[in-house]
């Protein structure tokens, strides 16, 4: 039998409410020396329900990042509704890595991520 050792501690869950046509900032990281983070995620907006993985890493100049997103809105026969106004992407702003949601309609976005 396998043995789950997961400790909450070690992912925390954050809790991000996006309200109707705007922006929010989900997460925001320093550039430092470059790195790489990871998020996965679940977005609810009612009966609406879309989950997926992000990937990001950036150069230590700051100057330069690139997201890779895998999520259930991308595939018709999967998640739960129609999720695609919800839009999330990683963004360099100033010294910081953003990860920023955007949608004309109000979401739920729970997250955890791992930073390298």
């Amino acid at each position: 039998m396998i043995q789950d050792n997961y400790s909450a501690s070690i992912w925390p869950l954050y809790t991000v409410l996006l309200s109707d046509s705007t922006s929010v900032d989900l997460d925001v990281l320093q550039v430092g020396d470059g790195g790489s983070a990871f998020w996965f995620y679940e977005a609810s907006r009612g009966s609406v329900r879309r989950s997926g993985f992000l990937e990001t890493t950036w150069n230590s100049g700051g100057d330069n990042a690139e997201l890779v997103s895998l999520s259930t809105d991308k595939y018709d026969e999967r998640g739960v509704g129609d999720s695609t106004d919800l839009s999330i992407e990683a963004l360099n702003v100033g010294s910081d890595i953003v990860l920023r949601a955007t949608s004309v309609n109000s979401w739920t976005i729970k997250y955890k991520r791992l930073l390298i």
